[in-house]
Parts: structure tokens; C-alpha cells; sequence
């Protein structure tokens, strides 16, 4: 998991994606781990959901660790227009979870 930690803090340092902020002045966060648990939390802009999926996709291909796409969820701000959610939930072929604070993305490494 740190090796995906690292192309998620270099994806972010070189502004591929952008991560949210807790705060308006707090820095941006794009990642959390729990033991083989991983927390993606990504703005609803399709270049990041397009460069998240890559580097998801290339992380599993080099690690040899799959995804758990039944233990995968996505939750999208209220402010979230339903096409927009609608079209992440196909590309990223998860459930979707009707009502959360903050955009995040649930995965399950194993």
C-alpha cells in the first residue's frame, strides 16, 4: 500500500489529480488507508476520475493485487448533478451510495 500512497502523493504534487480539503486553508488529501482498506477521496472532475482509475489500474497490474469491486463503493456530494454521478458510477462499475458529506471512494486491496 505505500507504493500506491506514492503514486497518489505524486499524482497530486505534479496536479494530476487534485484531492479535497477538509478545510479552506488545510492541505489537500486525496488518500487514507486502514490495514488492506484504501479511502480515495477525488473531486467529480472527469480527469480525475480517469487518472485515478489509471493509476489504480497500473498499481493493481504491477502489485498483483486486485480490487474487491463488491467491497467497492463511490459516494458523491449532495451538490453532485445525478448525470454527472451517474456517469462515474458506469466508468468506475460501482455501487453507489445515494447520500454522503464528501466524495470518496472505498476500495478493498487484497
Amino acid at each position: 500500500m505505500e507504493a500506491l500512497s506514492k503514486l497518489l502523493i505524486q499524482a497530486q504534487n505534479n496536479n494530476v489529480i487534485r484531492g479535497i480539503r477538509a478545510s479552506i486553508d488545510g492541505p489537500r488529501i486525496n488518500h487514507l488507508f486502514f490495514a488492506d482498506d484504501a479511502l480515495l477521496f477525488i473531486r467529480n472532475k472527469e480527469k480525475d476520475v480517469e487518472e485515478i482509475v489509471k493509476i489504480l489500474t497500473n498499481f493493481s497490474k504491477d502489485s498483483c493485487q486486485n480490487i474487491n469491486k463488491d467491497k467497492s463503493m463511490i459516494l458523491f456530494s449532495p451538490k453532485t448533478l445525478g448525470r454527472i454521478g451517474t456517469f462515474f458510477v458506469i466508468c468506475l462499475d460501482k455501487k453507489l451510495v445515494e447520500t454522503a458529506p464528501l466524495i470518496w471512494w472505498k476500495r478493498d486491496f487484497h
